[in-house]
């Protein structure tokens, strides 16, 4: 049992993550999302790309669901909620985390071969993708295109990177060397089902996600501060059908 009360604890470095862990459960309870997800755009192609898949016809029981499910996981934060209140407990039975939230946890709580990553359950999760680029306006658009190319984008600073606890390879490839597993602190072979599984929640195949984006962790936000779930449940359910 954490020190929170709950012996489920998640690393909320961001609201983002947030939202993240309300749509894992979200998908999970609606057959239609699931369904949206395993459609590919391009059947031919050896990573076939996701479709768009719309939250319009999402219902409100699978919202308000979702909504006391996540309250009931995570520890309530009172009206100040930070993103710090919701840190991962080292005494939690089962913590949620990002590959770098998991090595960070790791090393901060010296915790090394006392806990292990499990399989998060239903065959759902988020990606956690990330993105780089230059700033419109920007005086070396080329230079900033360069410095991505040759310092991130690059098979070995990908491995440098997993290694480090940075984040894992976006190289597919690295996940079926043999060598690259024997040297990362857990085998990377591991993660293949979240880099190729038909689980697989990409944000960016998610219809008009972008433009909810900040209003959803602010109700999520909310709803962790323990705000009353009637209030929230319908603003929350036209925010995604607005999507």
């Amino acid at each position: 049992m954490s020190n929170c009360g709950t012996p489920f604890s998640y690393c909320l470095e961001t609201t983002e993550t947030l939202s993240c862990l309300f749509l894992e459960i979200l998908f999970s309870l609606d057959e239609q999302l699931q369904l949206a997800i395993h459609v590919p755009v391009n059947h031919g192609a050896q990573h076939p790309s996701k479709s768009l898949v719309s939250l319009a016809g999402v219902t409100t029981d699978a919202v308000h669901t979702s909504l006391s499910m996540l309250q009931r996981l995570l520890p309530r934060a009172g009206n100040n909620y930070r993103q710090t209140d919701a840190s991962v407990s080292a005494a939690s039975l089962v913590a949620r985390h990002w590959y770098s939230t998991y090595r960070q946890f790791v090393s901060d709580n010296q915790v090394h071969g006392k806990c292990w990553p499990i399989r998060l359950p239903g065959n759902l999760w988020m990606n956690g993708d990330w993105h780089m680029g230059v700033l419109e306006g920007s005086v070396g658009p080329r230079q900033g295109v360069a410095i991505i190319m040759n310092e991130f984008v690059t098979k070995e600073k990908a491995v440098d990177m997993a290694i480090a606890g940075v984040g894992l390879p976006v190289f597919r490839s690295c996940y079926h060397d043999p060598s690259l597993s024997a040297i990362a602190e857990w085998p990377l072979d591991w993660f293949v089902p979240y880099i190729e599984g038909d689980g697989v929640i990409y944000r960016s195949t998610i219809a008009g996600y972008s433009s909810i984006a900040t209003v959803l962790s602010h109700y999520l936000s909310q709803v962790i501060s323990g705000a009353s779930l009637s209030d929230l449940a319908i603003p929350i359910l036209e925010l995604l059908h607005s999507s």
